[in-house]
């Protein structure tokens, strides 16, 4: 083949985003080289699909004639033949093929303008997932719940998605699995995870949050920090993080490759988030865990706030406007 040549293909393959495209929700764990799928072929209820991050080699452990290279994956799963599974690699990885500027109808261009990225997917209840509709809001701040008390595991996705997904799930009875068009990040979630210790969850957030500010010169008021409602804590830089990254494929590629850039080596940040269809809990909605809310802090209150009157103070919703009044009545004698 002429117009793509496969090594130059192969060399800017990034397994782990190109996997993420292909298969989505099908991807059950994430940890280490060797991931694990379901195999979106058949009936698979125990994941037995192997996913290695580093070769883009796979294997079906419960169908061994279901193995192989990157290029064969996308073959099996678009049922197309080795030059059309090329192509597709080619438009996931930015490569430019000059004889066929048109690509295959599965996959949509990344050139569509951020205007058409305004739909979010938010609902209640992962295990009605696929009744969630999309929500139509190209404003961050207004995916929240305060002024609703009561609602209880409410999530919505990290990415903005076009009106080519509502079509893909609605093609699918309402799953997003294996949905590989582009996506659009508005802001920059990192999920601050103290697995079950919250005193270390905080520490391991004053030290990103005085990352971002001293080495990268993040003002303060760019970030929005929150108390998860269980043992950690989210910070999310404002749209101006990811202004520089267009809508693409590999747009979960980049913002996690940012992440990592921001974040240094902080052990407690999840990685994990960063997926095409990944989703955060919604603000002043309920952990049914712990069942408190997932509530806005400020950067005192970070530093200062005992963790007990941290969970105390999310027993209720709260606001940011609650923040600063609640904040300025205790620093000056209220409260």
């Amino acid at each position: 083949m002429t117009a793509i040549d496969k090594n130059a293909v192969l060399s800017r393959v990034h397994f782990p985003s190109v996997f993420n495209a292909l298969l989505g929700d099908a991807v059950i764990c994430r940890a280490g080289e060797n991931w694990s799928a379901r195999a979106p072929w058949r009936k698979d209820t125990n994941p037995s699909l192997s996913l290695n991050v580093s070769s883009g080699v796979w294997n079906d452990f419960g169908d061994e004639s279901k193995r192989g290279d990157i290029i064969d994956l996308v073959r099996t799963l678009r049922g197309c033949d080795f030059r059309q599974a090329l192509e597709i690699l080619a438009t996931l990885s930015g490569v430019q093929n000059t004889d066929h500027p048109a690509r295959p109808a599965t996959i949509a261009e990344p050139t569509r303008p951020v205007e058409d990225f305004r739909f979010i997917e938010r609902g209640c209840g992962l295990k009605m997932r696929k009744s969630w509709t999309l929500t139509e809001c190209t404003d961050p701040a207004r995916i929240d719940c305060y002024g609703m008390p009561g609602l209880h595991d409410v999530h919505a996705g990290i990415f903005w998605h076009c009106e080519e997904f509502a079509q893909y799930k609605a093609a699918h009875d309402g799953s997003g699995a294996g949905y590989g068009g582009p996506v659009l990040a508005r802001v920059l979630p990192l999920d601050v995870d103290g697995h079950g210790n919250m005193a270390d969850a905080q520490l391991s957030c004053i030290a990103l949050v005085e990352r971002l500010c001293t080495q990268f010169n993040v003002n303060i008021d760019d970030l929005s920090i929150w108390f998860s409602g269980g043992s950690g804590f989210h910070v999310v830089l404002r749209s101006v993080a990811v202004s520089g990254i267009p809508p693409t494929f590999n747009t979960p590629g980049l913002v996690e490759k940012l992440a990592h850039e921001l974040a240094g080596d902080n052990p407690a940040i999840d990685y994990a988030r960063y997926q095409r269809l990944s989703l955060l809990r919604v603000a002043n909605s309920i952990n049914d865990k712990s069942g408190l809310y997932k509530i806005p802090i400020l950067a005192g209150e970070l530093y200062c706030m005992p963790l007990l009157e941290m969970q105390k103070r999310a027993q209720r919703q709260r606001s940011a406007d609650d923040c600063r009044v609640e904040f300025f009545a205790t620093k000056f004698g209220g409260l």
